[in-house]
């Protein structure tokens, strides 16, 4: 995301550096096992004390806190309306607010099925929220429920 932010820049994503997980009950033992486990992973992480986290978001409802220096966040609706001109600007189409009630997804090419239409394509994307439906669930079990919430300034 990193590399295709760079070759073709949306406008009003508001690229954030960091990302501060905080804990609001558990501690610094917490803090630090979480900062461990990740650091395995070959991430870049620091665990915060609770006077660091305290001095910088000037608040002292949070215990502890991890960061994570080279992750970064994206404003969501502007990142996915910018994706949608970018499809549309390749010569795709977008279909908002179009239920799937069937199709098929096997093969080079799709059929998708709606109460108005069918449509055939190569290449299909879905975007919904996390629950979308009992006929789209072999299309969920190939994504996760993604849900998105950033503080702006929260990391410094």
């Amino acid at each position: 995301m990193r590399r295709f932010l760079g070759e073709a820049p949306i406008p009003g994503i508001d690229v954030s550096a960091g990302r501060l997980v905080v804990f609001t009950t558990a501690g610094e033992d917490m803090a630090d096992r979480v900062a461990e486990r990740w650091s395995r992973w070959g991430t870049r992480v620091e665990a915060w004390p609770r006077t660091k986290v305290c001095e910088v978001l000037a608040s002292t409802r949070y215990h502890a806190a991890v960061h994570l220096p080279d992750a970064f966040s994206v404003h969501p609706l502007n990142y996915l309306l910018g994706l949608a001109q970018a499809v549309e600007a390749a010569g795709g189409r977008v279909f908002e607010q179009t239920p799937v009630i069937g199709g098929d997804f096997e093969g080079v090419r799709k059929t998708i099925e709606t109460p108005h239409a069918r449509v055939r394509a190569s290449e299909v994307v879905f975007c919904g929220r996390g629950r979308s439906g009992r006929r789209a669930c072999r299309c969920a079990t190939a994504s996760g429920d993604h849900r998105s919430f950033r503080r702006h300034g929260a990391a410094r």
